[in-house]
């Protein structure tokens, strides 16, 4: 009896990014806990493994750019892997059609969904940004005497002070999956700021990819939802900072109520009320095949 022939793929992916170590940890828990599984997606990913070994070997390309492009290989083959295998035991939930409309965010539908599920993917118009790319950039061209001085110079000035001051190192994303319009109701999330699958890319993102948002999917680890801000009492407790006690409890709830009201005002990134924080696991877009 012939073998039954394995399914054609209807599309292929286009990484943007992979959160090597973490996908990784994932892909080696699911193998504890479901080696069966694991072993059902490493014999379907097979064929893509040992062609990319083959490539490898007999590359001749510089050994900086050939170590680059194997963890890219690798990292791609280990992500298809983990979202085959935690898609297959119900552990990661497409919610793209759910968190379309603004109706299921302001209902608390979505709420429900993230509580439920902790890894979660979506596919809709995505913002990604190195601010602090675009930030260096800014300050080389007030440097270089381009822009003269005037409203518009201190417009300039105030905007790459503002980035490096509210956005941390590291690509951020913001999606919109109810329509940019309905910005309220986003997913966020930063990428790692060293990581070995993009770094060579990060200079170039603005040019491949533009400012706009672009259609990608995203996986990601749910971090938090958002909550309404209400301006948190900041009190000084005599004895916490007057070098006579340090009360570390007291102080770490000064930090915190600090931190939440930095979030609130807009200074700290943070999930919009009815938003979703999340810890990105990859990034990449869909290329049907045809059939």
């Amino acid at each position: 009896m012939n073998e039954q022939e394995e399914p054609t793929p209807s599309f292929i992916r286009d990484f943007l990014y992979v959160d090597l170590g973490r996908v990784r940890s994932l892909l080696s828990q699911l193998e504890e806990g479901l080696p069966e599984k694991v072993e059902q997606a490493r014999e379907k990913f097979s064929k893509w493994d040992a062609g990319a070994k083959a490539v490898f070997s007999a590359s001749k390309t510089s050994q900086e750019s050939e170590k680059s492009s194997e963890t890219r290989t690798f990292g791609d083959l280990h992500f298809s892997m983990f979202e085959d295998v935690a898609e297959s035991v119900n552990i990661l939930k497409d919610v793209t059609e759910e968190t379309s409309t603004p109706d299921a965010w302001t209902r608390g539908e979505v709420s429900k969904i993230v509580d439920k599920y902790k890894i979660i993917r979506f596919s809709c118009p995505t913002r990604i940004m190195d601010m602090h790319h675009f930030a260096n950039t800014l300050d080389q061209v007030l440097k270089s005497g381009m822009i003269p001085r005037g409203p518009q110079k201190n417009i300039f000035e105030k905007v790459k002070r503002s980035i490096k001051l509210m956005y941390p190192p590291g690509v951020t994303i913001r999606a919109f999956p109810a329509s940019q319009s309905h910005d309220d109701y986003s997913f966020t999330g930063t990428l790692l700021d060293k990581s070995e699958y993009m770094d060579q890319e990060r200079a170039t993102l603005f040019a491949r990819h533009g400012v706009k948002p672009g259609d990608w999917t995203t996986v990601g680890l749910v971090s938090r939802s958002g909550r309404k801000f209400i301006t948190p009492e900041i009190n000084i407790t005599p004895g916490v900072l007057d070098g006579k006690i340090v009360n570390r409890s007291k102080l770490e709830e000064i930090i915190e109520n600090i931190t939440d009201y930095l979030e609130g005002v807009g200074f700290s990134e943070a999930p919009s009320a009815l938003g979703v924080a999340i810890i990105p696991l990859a990034i990449y877009r869909t290329i049907p095949i045809p059939e």
